[in-house]
């Protein structure tokens, strides 16, 4: 291993819904993970029940996880399915574990990365110990889950030392926007379904 690295990136699926994401990998396999999610392109969600919020997670984690590649470290998706029920449409964690309704828990999924999660987003995965991401998760989420400001967000890594991380917030539900933050050593990266920006 060299050198774990964070990176963003937008796509569609193959129904036209538009879909960001982030990655962390080896620095090695960049090149090779944005190529393979280039495919997204070409995935069908072929969701049928548009009012089942959970079957849009389950279908988005299922079909990323057949073209992950297997040394993806952790993953965050955010989708928007115009008229589906939500707020959902988001997903992070490991692809290749076993998904898990999000209840707020923090849980470790190796190689020293924590996820934590609330059902109806957002959602947390940091390079840090479970009490600590326990901690960061607590304060950055706000009532009725809303996230505190990015600036706030970023504030509370430094103070705590993290180096990578990313935030998700579901893109499908009348009041959702979906939205991506990567934190990498102090770089910032900020983007929204259907509108991309950056922030140095």
């Amino acid at each position: 291993m060299c050198e774990d690295v964070v990176f963003a990136f937008s796509s569609n699926t193959l129904e036209g819904y538009p879909i960001i994401g982030a990655c962390i990998c080896d620095i090695m396999y960049k090149e090779k993970v944005l190529n393979i999610f280039s495919k997204i392109d070409e995935i069908y969600l072929d969701i049928d029940e548009i009012g089942n919020a959970y079957k849009i997670d389950y279908l988005l984690k299922e079909k990323i996880a057949k073209i992950s590649p297997d040394y993806i470290i952790g993953l965050a998706l955010s989708i928007n399915v115009p008229n589906a029920a939500g707020p959902t449409g988001g997903i992070i964690g490991n692809p290749f574990f076993r998904g898990k309704t999000a209840d707020g828990a923090v849980d470790n999924i190796g190689n020293g990365y924590c996820v934590a999660a609330l059902p109806g987003g957002p959602g947390l995965l940091i390079k840090s110990d479970e009490s600590t991401s326990k901690n960061i998760f607590a304060n950055i989420v706000i009532g009725e889950n809303k996230l505190i400001s990015c600036n706030k967000i970023v504030r509370e890594f430094e103070n705590n030392n993290i180096n990578i991380a990313i935030v998700v917030k579901d893109g499908t539900g009348k009041t959702e926007d979906g939205m991506i933050l990567t934190y990498y050593y102090g770089k910032i990266e900020h983007i929204r379904i259907n509108k991309t920006s950056k922030d140095k």
